[in-house]
């Protein structure tokens, strides 16, 4: 009581409800504070470059995930991660984004039916285009061929995620084990700009 006593005679008009706000406020900032030591200490003790080479993006991620405790680099590859669209090329995306709904009886014709309540209904319509016809339209701006059993099996699946949106959630665990709290873009992007690094454009592959 002595706290909130105080708190209500420095502010006189507020209420105990205005100091459980102010509390909870204090707190996250303590919590936040002890965050940024942890990070900032762990920024002092590590090498600037990557420890590690890699042939690939994908080779790349999984040895950061497996070896690198390096804030550095884990908040590096999270922020590379958040620009990076490589996925609108890929047929997961170009399903998810150009598909239209079909008629349900399509899916039937080409999948197990019984998988029909997994699927969400935004992706059926009695009067949409079929679906034969519309792998003929995604395999001419894929350039490359969509079956309707690709499409299929994307749908049935879902929610769908890019492969970046994958590592992210990935990295963001790592981080959250290592560090104890989730890490976030404006978190990440913060810790620079306050040590007054550029984030790398390119990984080191």
């Amino acid at each position: 009581m002595k706290n909130l006593e105080k708190f209500l005679l420095k502010n006189p008009g507020k209420t105990q409800a205005d100091y459980q706000v102010w509390a909870s406020q204090c707190g996250k900032a303590g919590f936040e504070s002890r965050m940024d030591r942890a990070v900032l200490l762990a920024l002092a003790k590590c090498n600037w470059k990557s420890t590690f080479g890699a042939s690939s993006r994908e080779e790349y991620h999984e040895n950061l995930i497996r070896y690198s405790k390096n804030p550095f680099e884990m908040m590096q590859h999270y922020l590379n991660l958040h620009r990076e669209r490589p996925d609108e090329f890929s047929k997961g995306f170009v399903i998810e984004t150009f598909l239209q709904p079909f008629p349900k009886k399509d899916y039937e014709r080409w999948g197990d039916k019984n998988n029909m309540r997994q699927v969400a209904r935004k992706w059926f319509d009695a009067n949409g285009v079929h679906l034969d016809v519309q792998c003929l339209a995604l395999c001419e701006y894929f350039n490359n061929e969509v079956t309707e059993e690709d499409v299929i099996e994307h749908i049935t699946s879902e929610p769908y995620l890019t492969q970046n949106e994958k590592w992210m959630d990935e990295l963001e665990r790592t981080w959250k084990s290592t560090y104890g709290f989730k890490i976030t873009r404006e978190y990440a992007e913060g810790i620079l700009n306050a040590k007054k690094m550029e984030v790398l454009e390119d990984v080191p592959f």
